[in-house]
């Protein structure tokens, strides 16, 4: 009986430490780090994504607009955007020249790369019809009446 309530004890410590750790993450606010202005297909440099797919195509939403008014990346003719998650921050290419990692050349120091972990790819088709895709092989789209849905093919 003691070794039952033990477990249970355990338990649930567990999943309050997990509920609290996800609410201190979602509590903090997205860092924008570094834009990289490509006319056609911009990328966006954050710090402290969303976890969720539906909380990661609501910060986009949310802050399209400004990201258009502050960094004038988002036109006619953009046609993807591609949001990195910096949280290891920025390295030196020549400190890691086996990873995966993505460089800025307009970057001028010598930490100008950060590892290619694209948490969102925003495809735009046209105004209005927009793809999401969040890294686990599905891709949504806004449908007419607001909501976030899963795409079918």
């Amino acid at each position: 009986m003691k070794r039952k309530w033990r477990t249970t004890v355990f338990l649930v410590s567990a999943v309050i430490f997990c509920i609290a750790g996800y609410n201190l993450w979602t509590l903090r606010p997205v860092s924008i780090l570094y834009v990289e202005a490509d006319w056609r297909s911009p990328v966006i440099v954050v710090d402290h994504f969303p976890l969720t797919d539906k909380d990661r195509i609501n910060w986009f939403l949310n802050h399209e607009n400004e990201i258009k008014k502050h960094y004038g990346i988002i036109t006619e003719l953009t046609t993807s955007i591609d949001v990195i998650d910096a949280a290891g921050g920025f390295f030196r290419l020549e400190d890691y020249p086996q990873e995966d990692l993505y460089c800025f050349d307009s970057i001028k120091s010598d930490k100008r790369c950060v590892q290619k972990n694209i948490v969102l790819e925003i495809e735009i088709h046209v105004p209005g019809v927009v793809d999401f895709q969040t890294g686990n092989g599905l891709t949504y789209r806004i449908s007419d009446d607001g909501k976030i849905e899963t795409k079918s093919y």
